[in-house]
């Protein structure tokens, strides 16, 4: 069986979206105006790994995602559903400590795909420290103003994303180096919006958005029942850790 590389955001992130800690942090104290907009977005980004949340993406191309993290102890349980071509295909990832669960329509008879976490590469968007983690898209963000208290505005690189599939953005051309974004960050400093603006890519791709939320809710993971469980087979391993 043959297995495409899945098409996870923010996974988050989770996202996720989505969603690597390749934004570092800027010493500004939460509340507290940095000098410049960047930093001041850096730092609200930063903030996403110091608590537990809630969070929910929605892209306009149909894909939708929902789900919950704590980073700081290693949870983080996200469910995205993808439409395409009229059906509806489901995913569904959770981390627990080390051990990280996926399930996907189609793959293994629907069983939950166990693989150790630490299996997956840093630049990898299912990699634990990157699920809830804005920062790679933070890092390779320009042009960004201020638009009103606590409202961001610029445009991102998705060139320069860890994990960006160079020859995708080729086809792109120059459109890659600059779409458009918004952000919102609450008054404890934390990010709680971003929306990506895809119609610059593509007139049909649309927006997306990613919410934070809830912060500092408990967040509690059920470990998949063993008999529902099978190793991820090498082959899907490969294909989201390409």
């Amino acid at each position: 069986m043959k297995f495409q590389r899945l098409p996870v955001l923010g996974v988050v992130v989770v996202v996720a979206l989505g969603l690597s800690a390749c934004g570092g942090s800027s010493g500004a104290s939460p509340g507290v105006a940095a000098a410049d907009p960047i930093t001041e977005l850096t730092a609200a980004a930063d903030r996403l790994k110091d608590e537990s949340m809630k969070m929910k993406m929605a892209m306009s191309a149909g894909m939708e995602a929902a789900g919950a993290a704590d980073t700081a102890n290693k949870k983080f349980d996200m469910t995205m559903k993808m439409s395409m071509s009229g059906e509806t295909m489901v995913m569904a990832i959770r981390l627990i400590g080390a051990d990280l669960y996926m399930r996907y329509e189609g793959v293994s008879g629907g069983k939950w795909m166990h693989v150790d976490a630490a299996k997956i590469p840093a630049g990898s968007d299912l990699n634990p420290e990157n699920m809830a983690s804005a920062d790679k898209f933070i890092s390779a963000a320009t042009g960004v103003t201020r638009t009103g208290d606590g409202s961001y505005r610029g445009s991102l690189d998705m060139t320069k994303t860890p994990d960006a599939d160079q020859s995708a953005l080729k086809a792109l051309g120059d459109k890659a180096a600059a779409v458009p974004f918004t952000a919102e960050v609450d008054a404890q400093g934390r990010l709680t919006e971003l929306v990506l603006d895809m119609n610059s890519l593509s007139p049909l791709a649309g927006k997306i958005t990613t919410t934070y939320y809830d912060f500092g809710s408990a967040v509690t993971v059920q470990k998949p029942p063993a008999s529902q469980v099978v190793e991820m087979p090498a082959e899907m391993l490969a294909s989201i850790t390409a």
